[in-house]
């Protein structure tokens, strides 16, 4: 693991233990071990509702006057600049897009600011179909802040990606970047003990069976 995604993982545990404590008080989650999660199919989505993204939030929380767009913004970009007189709110920085290595230049505003979003690694909508339905709101909301399932990314990947499962959308990685997206995919099913479609699990295989 490089120096930088130690970084980036210390940093993300702040606000991740806020988000355990949620849905720790709610209901824990911690029922699976990796490996186990790796062998589970999936049982089917017969009965469960739609997806809709409301049932996650109404946008990014805020902890202690920040919202989680920001945070990750501030731990995932370089040459960051704060708002005069905030210590939260990023107006402008460097982001090398974790998916494809592409340089993007960000400058928060209304026109500029979706050319970098926030993805969520393991998307919201297949959370929902992979056990989320069956959640308290609050475990929903927790999980949809959670950093260590979010990465700052270009808006035009973030939205070719959408809510692909990982065999679906691999993204174009090599070596120890794409073996640190596929450990984080498979750790946040694990975390919250979602059932991982059986091409999921192959996909993840593959790729850690290449991994040191």
């Amino acid at each position: 693991m490089t120096r930088r995604r130690a970084k980036r993982l210390m940093a993300a545990l702040v606000v991740a233990m806020l988000a355990v404590i949620a849905y720790t008080q709610a209901g824990s989650f911690l029922t699976h071990s990796a490996p186990e999660v790796l062998e589970v199919t999936q049982t089917g989505t017969g009965g469960i509702p739609n997806y809709v993204r409301e049932e996650f939030g109404d946008g990014w929380a805020s902890t202690e006057g920040c919202d989680t767009r920001n945070r990750v913004l501030a731990r995932d970009l370089t040459q960051v600049r704060l708002a005069h007189g905030s210590d939260c709110v990023v107006v402008s920085g460097v982001l090398v897009d974790p998916y494809t290595g592409q340089r993007v230049e960000f400058e928060r505003g209304t026109i500029t600011s979706h050319e970098v979003q926030i993805d969520h690694v393991v998307s919201l909508a297949q959370a929902w179909y992979a056990g989320a339905y069956a959640w308290t709101y609050e475990q929903r909301v927790a999980f949809a802040n959670d950093q260590v399932n979010l990465l700052a990314a270009a808006g035009s990947v973030n939205a070719s990606k959408s809510d692909a499962s990982l065999a679906e959308y691999v993204p174009k990685l090599s070596g120890q970047s794409l073996c640190d997206f596929v450990t984080t995919y498979a750790h946040v099913a694990e975390t919250y003990a979602l059932t991982l479609p059986l091409a999921d699990r192959e996909v993840a295989e593959q790729v850690q069976d290449g991994c040191a």
